[in-house]
């Protein structure tokens, strides 16, 4: 009776040793199952292929100064590191040694240029046809149902097209990473742009209108699990010049009055900054920084505003010559006039001055930064600057 009690006992441990070995595997296969799934997203998402090659072109290259691609320059902007260069009939890649990664023809002259990350998207205004370039390579082609007026390009590499159908004034059309549509809102109010924040669920439009005689600029906010409007604020006497989240909180709005910040949770305005004279030229937006070009033709005069992502002023600078183009980060100001290049600290002191003529844009690029001429596309260094500190 006890020896078969023991065989009993044996029995039931291999049974529980077989059936936890068993669960064991199964566990495995559905790690290694949900591995190469997760792998295989994290693949397409980045472009693994295309970031290996890039990376073994980044090695090479002439080196900067270049030659100019030549033609009207039309937009520069930045690609992580790298810089795309559009002007009138080509959009040209180039990696940061020099090297042409790139060369698209038959450029429209109404193609618009967006870049984020490690993308960038084509689009002529008014035509449907649309592109997107993960660094040099063409991952998608299309054209979208109505002509495109405005686009975004999100941090995640969604993206947002805004058209006008025969039903309505205005259409906006948000797609995932994967060219997947996944939110559409219709409207009868004009949209002029689009944002998109970080994270991939929320968005921003403005749209412009009139009442009572004089303009009336709206901002919508929307999140993408919701198809109606979440929170919305109305800018009375306000023309809407441009939007972008400067992070997942807040939302920087420009206007022909200033500057104006948006609490993207709440939908309430937290700050605004006026411009008491003149109009705004040029801005540029970050995630810490605006930048601000404010001009006023009855004195002549150009003041440069450096803000901080809540709308407080941190310095400004009246340029004695006039200016073409400003650039901001790294805690430096770049600013790009008719004699040459200022640079500036984060409080708008004047750290430096490259005296040259002849440039006609300026650009940040990883740690670099760049400028072209009719002639040829040259990085500048700190030693170029007289008054270094």
């Amino acid at each position: 009776m006890g020896k078969a009690m023991d065989f009993e006992k044996i029995r039931k441990a291999r049974r529980r040793g077989i059936f936890l070995r068993r669960l064991v595997i199964l566990a495995a296969i559905m790690i290694g199952i949900f591995s190469i799934m997760s792998l295989n997203n994290l693949l397409v998402h980045w472009q693994f292929p295309t970031l290996a090659n890039n990376f073994l072109q980044g090695f090479g290259g002439p080196g900067f100064p270049l030659q100019a691609p030549g033609g009207t320059l039309r937009d520069v902007k930045a690609l992580g590191s790298d810089i795309v260069v559009l002007n009138d009939s080509n959009l040209h890649l180039y990696n940061r040694r020099g090297r042409e990664l790139l060369n698209i023809q038959r450029i429209s002259e109404n193609t618009i240029l967006l870049t984020t990350g490690n993308r960038m998207l084509t689009y002529s205004n008014g035509s449907p046809a649309f592109q997107i370039h993960f660094q040099n390579r063409l991952i998608f082609e299309a054209e979208h149902d109505n002509p495109i007026i405005s686009a975004a390009l999100g941090a995640r590499g969604n993206y947002a097209l805004v058209s006008s159908t025969m039903q309505f004034t205005s259409q906006v059309t948000v797609f995932t990473e994967r060219f997947e549509q996944y939110f559409q809102w219709s409207s009868s109010e004009l949209v002029a742009m689009v944002a998109l924040n970080a994270r991939g669920t929320e968005m921003a439009a403005g749209s412009i209108g009139a009442s009572g005689g004089q303009f009336l600029s709206t901002v919508f906010l929307f999140a993408f699990d919701n198809t109606e409007v979440v929170r919305r604020l109305e800018l009375p006497g306000e023309l809407i010049l441009d939007l972008e989240y400067l992070s997942n909180d807040r939302i920087g709005i420009i206007t022909d009055k200033g500057l104006r910040i948006m609490d993207a949770g709440t939908g309430m305005l937290i700050n605004s900054y006026d411009i008491s004279a003149g109009r705004i030229a040029l801005a540029r937006m970050s995630g810490e920084y605006i930048l601000l070009l404010n001009e006023n033709p009855e004195y002549r005069a150009q003041t440069v505003i450096l803000l901080s992502a809540m709308g407080v002023e941190l310095g400004r600078s009246e340029p004695e010559t006039p200016v073409r183009d400003m650039q901001v980060g790294g805690g430096r100001v770049y600013v790009l006039t008719s004699g040459g290049v200022l640079r500036y600290g984060n409080g708008m002191n004047l750290t430096g001055e490259a005296q040259q003529t002849g440039i006609q844009r300026i650009l940040l690029a990883g740690n670099a930064l760049y400028y072209f001429t009719g002639d040829e596309i040259r990085v500048m260094d700190s030693s170029q600057f007289t008054m270094d500190n």
